[in-house]
């Protein structure tokens, strides 16, 4: 019996992610590959990514090296029905609330940046645009990181991710990633799932 396994990127660039395969991401990308090759060959398990996460995987590389090639000749790169692909109402509820909240979070987060800034700059003299530039820069930063914070940790921030969770329901395939709100919203909608630290042992089980 074929097991499918749907793959994300952060898998192989998130060295903190639990993959005991190397110290870089071409020696985690090699050594998985000596595994899906084994395992395609034998009809045991299918691995798939979509094309979005492809584009996204290889944006990761200025060329196409070798090992990359022979990555990709046991991934299926494949789409989900998304006409066809049904998802409970209660999912989406829950999405738009949380969605809703979100917003709402980010506008707090720069309001109260726009507070801090405007305190930095009072009683200070006038600033020559060097001073100006490294003040606005510290503050745009700041915001930066707590707006991604506030709107994007554990949620699905791109479409990319909601296809690779539909693709994983399409094919009933374990979904494996090191992305929080990936991992988190591909369990409301009930797909299976190996979590990185787990997917060496799943797949010396099927050799």
């Amino acid at each position: 019996m074929e097991t499918q396994f749907v793959l994300d990127t952060n898998l192989f660039f998130n060295l903190q992610s639990g993959l005991p395969w190397g110290k870089t991401s071409k020696e985690v990308i090699q050594e998985f590959t000596k595994y899906s090759k084994k395992l395609t060959a034998v009809g045991k398990a299918s691995f798939y990514m979509t094309p979005g996460i492809l584009e996204e995987f290889k944006s990761f590389f200025t060329d196409e090296p070798d090992y990359l090639r022979d990555f990709l000749t046991s991934i299926t790169i494949q789409s989900p029905n998304m006409s066809e692909s049904v998802v409970g109402a209660v999912v989406m509820r829950e999405l738009v609330d949380e969605a809703r909240t979100r917003a709402y979070r980010g506008m707090k987060v720069a309001e109260e940046e726009i507070d801090q800034a405007a305190r930095r700059m009072v009683g200070t003299k006038e600033l020559n645009t060097m001073q100006y530039q490294k003040e606005l820069g510290i503050g745009i930063t700041k915001f930066r990181e707590r707006f991604r914070h506030a709107t994007r940790f554990n949620f699905l921030d791109s479409s990319s991710d909601f296809e690779l969770i539909m693709l994983a329901k399409e094919v009933n395939g374990a979904l494996v990633s090191a992305d929080e709100g990936v991992v988190r919203w591909g369990r409301m909608i009930g797909v299976k799932e190996v979590s990185p630290p787990q997917l060496q042992a799943s797949l010396e089980a099927l050799m």
